[in-house]
């Protein structure tokens, strides 16, 4: 227990000395997703520790499986680093280097991939364990599901895990999930994959999402997405709608890519003062053509004007009829006729 006490106080100092910003996360192809970093201190070298991750892994449909839903875990490559010595609780303390783990974990269902990556660092006979999981899809709430990706990799005996080659105590030390996701261990061990049909607040369609987002949080032309922390706290449940419904999903995912190359360019500052004078004066979906061509003819044509963010409107138009995009570009390619003929609608 004393042995135990100890280790909890250096990991402490150690996090404080050589953890700060080293967390390293295998990154998501979307712009709204779930993700949980966790660090956490074993009983024994990290060789150990990841025999015992890999043997997990190797064990699949054998002696082993994903006790949280039955997922499937890939080895998708390994890596170390060389070793340094630091001080902690004033006494030297060697590192033998960071081993580095990356894994995807596929659901059971086979349509959601999750990434992970594990640090593994030597503390004399201990090691300390930095890992991140980060889903691959649209996602916000996770029910624990990414941290759970994790801990099923290292949680002992002692914990109600099952394990393979070596059976070590663990204490997690900081658990850090993102905005909506989840970091409980029970939601860890159980029996087959429960998913949510639809959320309590869920959106009734995929235009009140795109209305949602539009209106509530505008594009950045720097890098060509919303502020996160905005969508969570004006859109949450409506994008939760996104998070269990494929439709909506892939919605997102194929606006991003149409948007994404316009970060940082004079076209993507076109694109986003499009976007905001539609949603000033035509919110809503679907978007009128005719009221943006009324309202907003000059920003669609100056858009239009400029290749990439032409491209931009017709790509992000393909992946939903009638938004913003497909409107705009509309508008622009009717000129003044357009523009004239809802003048005259207004008159009658």
């Amino acid at each position: 227990m004393a042995r135990r006490s100890m280790a909890v106080a250096s990991v402490a100092a150690f996090m404080a000395t050589v953890s700060e910003g080293r967390m390293k996360c295998p990154g998501s192809p979307s712009w709204i997703h779930a993700k949980a970093e966790v660090q956490a201190f074993a009983s024994l070298p990290c060789a150990s520790v990841k025999e015992e991750i890999l043997a997990r892994v190797s064990a699949q449909g054998q002696d082993w499986h994903d006790p949280h839903n039955g997922g499937t875990y890939k080895l998708l490559g390994e890596s170390k680093s060389g070793g340094s010595t630091y001080t902690i609780l004033g006494q030297p303390s060697s590192g033998t280097g960071n081993l580095e783990l990356e894994l995807s974990r596929t659901t059971a269902n086979g349509k959601y991939m999750d990434k992970m990556v594990f640090t593994l660092t030597d503390l004399n006979t201990d090691c300390m364990i930095e890992a991140c999981s980060e889903s691959q899809v649209t996602s916000v709430a996770d029910f624990s599901t990414n941290y759970c990706n994790l801990r099923m990799l290292y949680c002992s005996s002692a914990d109600g895990c099952k394990t393979v080659k070596n059976d070590f105590a663990v204490e997690e030390t900081e658990v850090t999930p993102s905005i909506g996701a989840g970091k409980d261990p029970k939601a860890c061990l159980v029996k087959k994959e429960l998913r949510v049909a639809s959320p309590v607040d869920a959106a009734e369609d995929i235009g009140d999402v795109l209305t949602c987002v539009s209106a509530n949080c505008p594009m950045d032309p720097v890098s060509m997405i919303p502020s996160t922390l905005c969508l969570l706290q004006n859109c949450f449940s409506k994008l939760s709608y996104c998070a269990v419904d494929e439709a909506c999903r892939n919605m997102l995912l194929c606006q991003q890519k149409c948007t994404s190359p316009l970060a940082k360019l004079t076209d993507g500052e076109h694109f986003v003062a499009a976007n905001a004078c539609v949603q000033q004066h035509c919110p809503g979906f679907p978007v009128s053509t005719t009221c943006v061509a009324m309202h907003c003819g000059s920003q669609a044509s100056e858009c239009t004007h400029h290749e990439k963010c032409r491209q931009g409107l017709e790509c992000a138009d393909g992946c939903l009829p009638h938004s913003v995009a497909g409107a705009i570009f509309k508008a622009a390619q009717s000129g003044g006729h357009a523009a004239k003929e809802g003048v005259h609608i207004l008159t009658l």
